[in-house]
């Protein structure tokens, strides 16, 4: 979720995302998960979050913008699992330096667990996000591969996934005329013609191979509201935004 964007319909939470169970080679949805943001003018404590939202509506699945220790420390012994989220500011440092990947999974990761169920390490906040140009995307990988490298050292590598949730800017579709009229507004989006932005595809394709390679899950952030911002058409918006998934 961009940083920019924080919720209101809870004190810093919104519900956001289902939890996965494995039936054969499908994935089904079991469960309610939120983002659970700090960024807020009015915070709860967070063991009043844990106690009072997260316990009464069954929430099983919370993903961390950061990792503040007063959050993991309300979270640990509750059974939710958790993805830890690392800023898109901390890339850098982490992408350039193994010590410093290694202490930030000690301290925030191995520090906790296994009374706190971490599942998943979301290595920066959509930073290919197209606004952001190109500020984050060179850190990327070398941030995931140093966390993966931690993680590997501390024994958990094959308890916790390192992700990088994605923006869904960073694919493209290719439009193709529904009957011939050359009208775009005639066009069909198929997800089978789509393609990650130009300027991406070198990186992408690296860090596909690394998620395939520690079998980490592929993470697209999908924003049906902000969809329905710029096009202001509720039935388009739901079709993209489900082409977009299955993309």
């Amino acid at each position: 979720m961009r940083s920019g964007h924080r919720p209101v319909l809870l004190p810093h939470l919104l519900f956001l995302l289902a939890s996965w169970s494995s039936i054969g080679s499908r994935h089904v949805a079991s469960g309610v998960g939120v983002n659970w943001g700090t960024s807020s003018s009015h915070p709860l404590p967070a063991a009043e979050v844990v106690a009072g939202i997260l316990r009464p509506n069954n929430i099983t699945l919370v993903k961390l913008a950061d990792a503040e220790p007063a959050v993991l420390e309300a979270l640990s012994g509750s059974g939710v699992g958790v993805t830890v989220g690392i800023p898109n500011g901390m890339l850098r440092a982490l992408s350039s330096s193994k010590k410093a990947a290694a202490s930030w999974v000690h301290d925030n990761v191995t520090r906790y667990f296994p009374a706190l169920r971490i599942e998943h390490i979301a290595v920066g906040d959509e930073p290919f996000l197209l606004s952001y140009g190109q500020q984050f995307q060179p850190f990327v990988l070398g941030a995931a591969m140093n966390i993966q490298l931690g993680l590997v050292a501390a024994k958990l590598a094959n308890k916790i996934k390192v992700i990088v949730p994605c923006s869904s800017d960073v694919y493209q579709f290719n439009y193709m005329d529904n009957n011939s009229t050359g009208n775009r507004s005639d066009a069909v989006l198929l997800p089978s013609k789509g393609s990650f932005r130009p300027e991406l595809n070198i990186t992408m394709h690296e860090l596909l191979s690394f998620l395939t390679k520690h079998g980490s899950p592929f993470v697209i952030d999908i924003d049906p509201f902000l969809s329905f911002q710029q096009n202001k058409n509720i039935s388009k918006t739901i079709f993209c935004s489900v082409q977009n998934h299955d993309n």
